[in-house]
């Protein structure tokens, strides 16, 4: 069923209200869960206050309010994107990106509804590549919610802010486009030094766009630094999150988005009216001016043999005239699926597929 279409269930409503019964099993759901994750992120050193640090921004979240009155309403299918590099790839976690199914599981279990994962990341890439290319991965018209989780390798690659700034004017401009939400996962357990472009990029971009963050470093950069956080480290490269990290974000991002659906429960509580064109979600909004004086850039080509949920060593860069950003004509390639809803060609998984890259220059193509 498509996001946008609205309907009213009898299940829901009595005599022109809603019914008391349905919202408040789904307020209890949430809080028996809540109960639950408390308990698994004890475990792994998340306190009640590294929580509240994770969770809590400024921004709100008005079109996932929509959405979620929407799904309550519909029983539809909440649709969950994610634009990252290897973290979100499942480097280290299996087959599967964990803390994303994380939070559809618990998801799943509040709503009694199905939540689906479309999963564009890549590993090696970035907010540059992302911001030119995510329209051959994920078609944002169809999301409810879009995960940005580059902050690791915006920082590594040594991109500035710039390209986060660009990624996230372009899902904001997008008609019935996503609630987009920052997920700033932090490495450096190697080192005991803790790398994101959480404070420099992600912070002052979610007070300028209003755009919810999650604040992984304000809840476990003093762990790392002190060496205690080595039980969420990868036990291969000591770089990428575990498991127990990814079920630490999972969570974290569970309570974040069940914050919100509470709030639109206690509105619903109160209302006595079905949707109304208000609740439709806008189709757009007007942007403020850029926060950082950038130069957009021109003449992207998106080309690769590269398909969802893999990727190289190698940066991914969107090619200028035939080449990649920095001018050479060489293994930095893009992307290549299909934009549809729901294509399970997104869902192939590395060992399913052979990476082939190509040194030719894309005017031979044409």
């Amino acid at each position: 069923m498509q996001k946008d279409k609205l309907l009213t269930l009898s299940y829901i409503m009595i005599e022109d209200r809603w019914n008391p019964t349905e919202l408040q099993a789904l307020k209890e759901r949430f809080l028996n869960l809540n109960q639950i994750l408390d308990i698994q992120d004890l475990e792994s050193g998340i306190t009640k206050e590294r929580q509240q640090k994770a969770v809590e921004n400024s921004a709100t979240f008005p079109k996932l309010e929509t959405f979620f009155k929407n799904v309550i309403l519909t029983k539809r299918t909440l649709q969950i994107g994610v634009s990252g590099g290897s973290i979100s790839t499942a480097t280290c976690v299996g087959k599967r990106n964990y803390y994303v199914e994380k939070l559809k599981n618990n998801l799943e279990e509040i709503l009694h509804t199905e939540v689906e994962i479309f999963n564009g990341a890549l590993n090696a890439s970035g907010s540059l590549f992302h911001t030119y290319c995510m329209d051959n991965y994920l078609n944002l018209t169809c999301l409810d919610v879009l995960l940005w989780e580059c902050s690791v390798n915006d920082k590594i690659y040594h991109h500035g802010c710039s390209p986060q700034e660009e990624f996230t004017r372009k899902v904001l401009q997008v008609a019935n486009g996503p609630q987009l939400v920052y997920v700033n996962f932090v490495t450096g357990f190697r080192g005991h030094s803790c790398q994101s472009n959480e404070d420099s990029c992600s912070k002052p971009l979610s007070e300028h766009y209003n755009v919810p963050s999650l604040n992984m470093k304000a809840a476990l950069c003093d762990l790392i630094e002190q060496g205690e956080a080595g039980t969420l480290a990868c036990p291969v490269d000591h770089c990428h999150p575990n498991v127990r990290y990814h079920s630490v974000v999972g969570n974290l991002l569970t309570r974040m988005l069940g914050n919100v659906l509470m709030g639109v429960i206690e509105q619903m509580a109160h209302s006595s009216r079905p949707l109304s064109t208000d609740d439709k979600k806008e189709l757009g909004i007007a942007l403020p001016l850029p926060l950082i004086n950038t130069t957009k850039l021109t003449g992207t080509q998106c080309w690769s043999t590269a398909i969802a949920e893999t990727g190289n060593s190698n940066p991914l860069v969107p090619i200028l005239n035939g080449g990649s950003h920095d001018g050479s004509t060489g293994e930095d390639q893009v992307c290549l699926t299909i934009r549809t809803c729901g294509n399970r060609e997104n869902r192939i998984q590395q060992s399913d597929f052979k990476l082939t890259l190509y040194h030719t220059n894309m005017k031979e193509l044409m």
